[in-house]
C-alpha cells in the first residue's frame, strides 16, 4: 500500500483520494503536538465549509501554530443537558419524552 504525504489533511467520505480535488466534502485535520492528537473537521473550528485544498492549508497552519503557540481554544462538542424532573412513578411515555428531551 502506497504511503500518502498529505500533512494531516484528509476527507472522511466515500469519494476516491484522486477525486478528492473535485469532492464536495470538507477537509478534515489530524494534528499531533506535546503527545496530544487533534482531531477535527475544519469547517467546524471556521464555522464554514472548507472545500478547496489551498484553504484547507491555509486554515490549517493557522490552526497548527496557535496549537503549538498555546493559543488554541477547542470547540466544546457536549452539548449543554435539558435539566429533567424524573416523575415519582417513571412509565415508558416518560422515559420516551425524556429521551427525546436529551436527544435535540
Amino acid at each position: 500500500m502506497p504511503v500518502h504525504r498529505n500533512g494531516g489533511l484528509r476527507k472522511i467520505c466515500g469519494c476516491p483520494r484522486r477525486l478528492w480535488a473535485k469532492c464536495p466534502h470538507g477537509w478534515h485535520l489530524n494534528f499531533q503536538h506535546g503527545g496530544r492528537l487533534y482531531r477535527f473537521g475544519l469547517g467546524k473550528y471556521v464555522g464554514h465549509p472548507v472545500i478547496t485544498k489551498t484553504d484547507a492549508e491555509a486554515v490549517a497552519d493557522r490552526i497548527r501554530t496557535q496549537i503549538r503557540e498555546g493559543l488554541f481554544k477547542e470547540l466544546s462538542t457536549v452539548a449543554t443537558e435539558v435539566p429533567v424532573v424524573l416523575p415519582a412513578a417513571l412509565t415508558f411515555g416518560g422515559l420516551a419524552d425524556i429521551w427525546s428531551a436529551r436527544r435535540e
